[in-house]
């Protein structure tokens, strides 16, 4: 049996913080994908607001 620190020896994790899309127009975070294109390692979601109907892409790399 160990004793102490089980994260002794570890590495530490890494974190990247990611926020939900939302509308240029309103703000709202009320989205709908009506379409999605991947390229190679960008994919292309067309996106409709559910508030204003705006529509608009969002690109995730």
């Amino acid at each position: 049996m160990q004793s102490g620190d089980p994260c002794v020896g570890r590495e530490q994790p890494n974190y990247v913080f990611c926020q939900r899309p939302r509308c240029p127009s309103c703000g709202s975070a009320r989205l709908q994908t009506y379409r999605s294109v991947a390229d190679g390692e960008v994919t292309t979601r067309h996106t409709l607001c559910k508030d204003c109907g705006e529509k608009f892409r969002v690109v995730l790399e």
